[in-house]
């Protein structure tokens, strides 16, 4: 099984994909400031969704989004959640997960990254795997899966961009 996550506090997406199969389940979850004490408190419950959510057993990889360098707003606390799915991941896996750029991400999908909108990965992922999603980060995890899965078997990439994207998060883990 691979597993893709698009971690944010108000749409967190994550996807467990079985290439044997072609099955995939993907969930949304909202962890919004409002519902909880403190952000201790908020961010233990992201880290038992996490548990919960991807089995202990049979994951291969997962791939994760990386953080949008660009964000002016929230940094800290965004830090904060890539650090705390890590550390579950970490926790039942022993593995880190590949961080993949929202731009990689896009390029994966799109064949392109740089200036490509958010709002056409669902397009994209439809068109790409005949996949429809209705929330761009359910469409995004899905793709992190898929990307998770092409890691392990670059063979299967169909495209030139597709095998510079797996180039690109290979060397980014440092590893080959």
């Amino acid at each position: 099984m691979y597993v893709g996550i698009d971690q944010s506090y108000g749409g967190f997406a994550s996807t467990l994909y079985d290439p044997e199969t072609g099955d995939h389940d993907t969930l949304v979850q909202a962890f919004e400031a409002k519902g909880y004490e403190n952000q201790g408190d908020r961010l233990a419950c992201v880290y038992g969704h996490v548990l919960n959510r991807i089995p202990k057993e049979s994951v291969a990889r997962v791939a994760m989004e990386g953080y949008s360098m660009g964000s002016k707003f929230g940094r800290e606390k965004l830090g904060e959640l890539g650090g705390i799915v890590k550390m579950s991941l970490w926790a039942w896996h022993k593995q880190d997960p590949a961080i993949v750029t929202p731009s990689t991400l896009k390029k994966f999908v799109l064949g392109a990254g740089a200036g490509r909108g958010k709002n056409l990965m669902l397009l994209g992922v439809y068109r790409k795997w005949g996949v429809e999603f209705n929330d761009d980060n359910a469409a995004d995890s899905y793709a992190l899966a898929r990307l998770a899965y092409l890691l392990d078997h670059p063979e299967q990439a169909e495209h030139k961009y597709e095998q510079e994207v797996i180039k690109t998060v290979l060397k980014e883990a440092g590893t080959k």
